[in-house]
């Protein structure tokens, strides 16, 4: 039986239209502009075991006044690295809506210069105010800021074939938020738990609506030795001889026995105290007052 198809011409129904390709991401050589290199450049590792490189810069065309990621092979990597705090002439790049640069093989990177970038810029990317972990939470995601806190948790290195990391968990008063320290960073960054610490200069990320923190190449940290005067109610308490302690305003703290039965003389726990402390991290170094409310 003769089918009644037949084959269509294109000629009839026109030729399919061809695929549009993305450029967005693609380099052309007729981009160019200078850069001012901010910090050190940070070496990372693709899936597959090639070596790539990543930086921030200001850049020319938004009036250095702008953060930018530079993502660049590694053929550069020493090119950017030894031009922390200079100024660079790039052409072949791509910039992305979010500001991301993409510097490729192709790409040329030539020395140059400008006028001197103002020191109160360099140090509002490099090393910024200290904000409570609540303030943090509101921010953007993208932008810098340095955190003092306690070191309340530190993870093992989690590792992946192109990536590794270990998670911070950070209190202050305010609240509680997750740092995580990648690549290099994990072996200058030495945290320890119940520290007191000043980290300067992470980067803020915002995933499902949650706020985290990011090392960068100008992330520092500092061990605070000093001591430091805690006021609140007492909310709860641990007799235990082992695991004595008390919780305030959701922090908890160690505590010797003297403390413990200073507080609590008895030994038994009383609703209502509200006690003055001076403690260094989450240990407890003198009780200074205690009142019924």
């Amino acid at each position: 039986m003769a089918s009644s198809s037949r084959r269509l011409n294109l000629d009839e129904v026109g030729a399919p239209e061809p695929k549009k390709t993305k450029t967005f991401d693609s380099p052309t050589m007729t981009t160019m502009q200078k850069i001012f290199v901010l910090e050190n450049t940070e070496i990372r590792q693709t899936g597959d075991g090639n070596t790539y490189g990543v930086t921030h810069v200001l850049a020319k065309t938004t009036n250095y006044m702008k953060l930018h990621e530079v993502h660049l092979p590694g053929k550069f990597t020493g090119k950017f690295s030894s031009s922390e705090r200079k100024f660079l002439f790039i052409k072949g790049y791509s910039q992305k809506e979010e500001g991301l640069i993409r510097i490729i093989d192709k790409s040329l990177v030539l020395d140059t210069q400008d006028n001197p970038i103002d020191s109160v810029v360099i140090k509002r990317f490099t090393n910024p105010p200290n904000q409570d972990i609540a303030v943090i939470k509101t921010k953007e995601k993208g932008e810098r800021v340095s955190v003092k806190a306690c070191v309340e948790k530190v993870s093992n290195i989690l590792e992946t074939p192109s990536s590794k990391r270990r998670i911070i968990k950070l209190r202050d008063s305010s609240g509680t938020i997750d740092l995580k320290v990648w690549g290099e960073m994990i072996h200058r960054l030495q945290f320890e738990e119940d520290q007191m610490v000043r980290i300067g200069c992470v980067t803020i990320d915002v995933f499902n609506n949650r706020a985290s923190l990011n090392s960068n190449p100008s992330t520092t940290l500092e061990i605070l030795n000093e001591e430091e005067e805690v006021e609140g109610l007492v909310d709860a308490a641990c007799f235990d001889q082992d695991e004595m302690s008390i919780l305030i305003r959701d922090t908890l703290f160690g505590i010797n026995t003297d403390q413990m039965e200073q507080i609590f003389p008895l030994m038994d726990f009383i609703q209502g105290l509200k006690v003055k402390l001076l403690t260094k991290g989450r240990t407890i170094i003198e009780v200074t007052e205690v009142q019924q409310e």
